[in-house]
């Protein structure tokens, strides 16, 4: 397994601010993107915030596909929704972390679930946090080769990060999460982008 590190630095962070556990089930506390502020240490006041690998990889083999659609399967895999064979990727990628909060202001805000008709949902009204400070807040996050790359994939893997920069974690209909300022590849990745 190789282990590639990498940094997105991001603005106006999206988190949530009443759920009661990080949890990927739909009935609980759904908004478009889930993120979670946990308690390190009360005493000091510090804060980590977490975001789901999924959430990273989603984006990131979304940028895969407009460069190399052949590539992205052995990459990324494929899934039952997708109509095909399962099959598993070569990457997979940790919990996104962004561990220094503190000095950013926390704007807490409100917002209510809409279906796909346009109405409201019951009981769909959630709060969350937008995180600003002087400086962007640096996520960090691993993508994790289960067997070793080939060049090409290395490649595609780091023309797909480095594409994260001006866009928001989230796609679609998501409103993101924030705003990436810059994007800081693995050194081992950074080769490949032959700038």
């Amino acid at each position: 397994m190789e282990k590639y590190t990498n940094h997105l630095f991001v603005e106006s962070l999206r988190a949530n601010t009443e759920s009661p556990s990080f949890s990927l089930i739909k009935e609980d506390f759904e908004i478009d993107l889930r993120s979670l502020i946990i308690d390190v240490n009360d005493a000091q006041n510090r804060h980590t915030l977490v975001i789901p690998g999924s959430s990273i990889r989603g984006v990131v083999r979304r940028w895969a596909e407009r460069y190399d659609k052949a590539l992205v399967e052995e990459l990324f895999g494929n899934d039952i929704i997708s109509g095909s064979e399962p099959k598993a990727g070569k990457l997979i990628f940790s919990f996104a972390r962004a561990e220094d909060l503190t000095n950013k202001t926390h704007n807490k805000r409100y917002g209510i679930k809409i279906n796909q008709l346009g109405t409201v949902e019951a009981n769909a009204l959630y709060s969350y946090e937008f995180l600003r400070g002087e400086k962007p807040i640096r996520i960090t996050f691993d993508s994790i080769a289960l067997v070793p790359l080939k060049d090409d994939e290395k490649e595609l893997l780091a023309k797909s990060i480095a594409s994260l920069k001006y866009s928001s974690i989230g796609w679609g209909n998501s409103r993101g999460l924030g705003l990436i300022k810059e994007v800081e590849l693995d050194a081992r990745l950074q080769k490949y982008l032959h700038v």
